[in-house]
């Protein structure tokens, strides 16, 4: 975050990257999920591999593209370092980080919009179901709410952090 306090570009554009990422996610879990779900009854030490597998994939694929990318950046700019096959501490950080940042904008938005828009019925399954899902069977406006907030819990996430760094480097205790 500069002066201000909106998120920089850098940090918007990291934001809607990761909710790219995250809706990419969303769409290979919604393919696998039955597949899992079938699999812990004939294999559940499988299964709960798998799943944990799933779980950390965006945590993987962020680092993973963060690796990427900055080796293509280095072999652009001629300043080609140490080049490494896996990963190095910064993109797995980045992957560590970016799946915070998709389990806490995840969460924030969906209980910010079932906060404005309740669930007709007291049932824990129904609410579970909106939490998991929330702009299922929704007008525009609760997929536009949901998709705003998540983008700017995100931006600001990554603002936080740009301004954290930046403070560790100057050696600054204060944020």
């Amino acid at each position: 975050m500069s002066e201000g306090r909106l998120p920089t570009a850098s940090s918007w554009l990291s934001a809607v990257l990761l909710y790219g990422a995250f809706i990419g996610w969303s769409f290979l879990a919604a393919i696998v999920l039955p597949s899992l779900l079938e699999m812990f009854e004939e294999s559940p030490r499988v299964a709960a591999l798998s799943s944990a597998g799933l779980l950390l994939a965006p945590a993987i694929g962020v680092a993973m593209v963060h690796h990427t990318v900055h080796g293509l950046l280095d072999g652009l700019d001629g300043s080609r370092g140490t080049a490494r096959f896996f990963p190095g501490a910064a993109s797995a950080w980045a992957g560590v980080f970016g799946w915070g940042v998709i389990v806490l904008a995840t969460g924030l938005s969906a209980l910010l919009l079932l906060a404005v828009f309740p669930i007709e019925r007291d049932s824990l399954l129904t609410a579970a179901r909106f939490l998991v899902r929330p702009h299922e069977g929704a007008p525009q406006a609760k997929a536009l709410l949901h998709t705003a907030v998540w983008l700017s819990t995100a931006a600001y996430c990554y603002g936080l952090e740009k301004k954290m760094k930046a403070a560790a480097a100057r050696g600054d205790e204060r944020v």
